[in-house]
């Protein structure tokens, strides 16, 4: 229907079997997907599902002439003057029309003509969402529209609709945050972020999925339970103190995990509790404008039992290197404005 790249016939055929109520739970799944991975597909499926409801009529389908409903739109379309590029999307229309039900043509092609009227002029309304981001070194916590709590670690963004009025409450996650979900049952609570979604009804739970760190995502339940559903790998139940990990693809996942370790955050408090320094220099250059150098990957391993409570970066590395035998430099990296090189080696 469109010539966005992001928009290929699958994604026009699963819309159309969601709207015309045939999709299955995994299609319906697949598209929810495809729908939360950009503003621009949200948009895309919003104004489908509008038009199809304004114009999707109740007939049978033996009484669609094809042919003629072809000749009457391509018709339509000259008059408007809008002819390079609708031709696309008739293409494209007419190849979806091999493989849906006649019943279906007139309503998308009805989609077609109100698209090539009124795209420009942005008459259909959107659904108003909400994105909330903290800068490096801060954090913050909202309530959603269902009175669910997020806070929001550093260098993080969640994006949300301003109501939550279909079957699940979606939020979009790029970066760290804790959830305390109001429980409902009938309709699910799902966060989405790279590679997996976390489904839950009523729960406390910490989602860490910063871009980069080998697409590490990590998920510790507090308390209540959660499904966890990781792209090509399956569906993982878990119960309080289970703390997944998927990266690149392999999925672990430890028991009786101490929930303070990957949520004290909330309360300014970095665990470092039995970890090697290289653990800790991925942690501080998720939430801090900082990348790290080890000259010396001997010096990775070593391990430290620290915590730290609102010490800023400058005092976190003072402290690691008056523990250990490593010496620390500055610079400020040349490519990237306002972002620190710290070079580690061993003294």
């Amino acid at each position: 229907m469109d010539n966005n790249p992001n928009i290929s016939d699958s994604n026009d055929i699963l819309i159309i079997r969601f709207l015309a109520d045939e999709a299955t739970p995994e299609e319906t799944d697949s598209l929810w997907k495809w729908i939360e991975a950009s503003d621009e597909n949200r948009r895309y499926f919003l104004k489908c599902r509008n038009v199809w409801d304004a114009l999707n009529p109740a007939f049978h389908s033996d009484s669609i002439d094809i042919e003629n409903a072809e000749n009457q739109i391509m018709s339509r379309i000259h008059k408007d003057n809008k002819v390079s590029g609708l031709r696309i999307w008739w293409k494209r229309l007419s190849r979806i029309w091999q493989q849906v039900a006649a019943a279906l043509i007139i309503p998308i092609a009805a989609c077609a003509i109100y698209f090539a009227w009124h795209n420009s002029k942005n008459d259909v309304p959107d659904i108003p969402y909400v994105s909330i981001s903290t800068a490096y070194g801060s954090t913050s916590s909202t309530t959603l529209p269902d009175g669910s709590k997020v806070w929001l670690n550093s260098n993080s963004s969640i994006t949300y609709p301003r109501e939550f009025n279909s079957d699940q409450r979606t939020v979009t996650l790029v970066g760290e945050a804790y959830f305390q979900v109001e429980a409902d049952k009938k309709h699910p609570f799902v966060v989405y972020v790279n590679g997996i979604d976390v489904t839950a009804t009523g729960t406390q739970f910490n989602v860490n999925a910063y871009p980069g760190t080998k697409e590490k995502v990590s998920v510790t339940l507090v308390e209540g339970k959660v499904n966890v559903n990781v792209a090509d790998k399956g569906s993982y139940a878990l119960t309080p103190g289970d703390h997944l990990v998927n990266q690149d693809g392999d999925v672990e996942i430890s028991c009786s995990t101490p929930a303070d370790k990957y949520c004290a955050w909330r309360d300014g408090v970095l665990d470092f509790k039995g970890d090697t320094l290289q653990d800790i220099l991925n942690r501080l250059q998720q939430i801090y404008p900082v990348r790290f150098v080890v000259e010396d990957p001997s010096v990775a391993a070593y391990h430290f039992h620290a915590e730290f409570k609102d010490e800023s970066l400058e005092e976190i590395l003072h402290l690691l290197e008056l523990s250990s035998p490593i010496k620390i430099t500055i610079t400020q990296d040349s490519v990237s404005p306002g972002i620190s090189v710290v070079h580690i080696a061993r003294n």
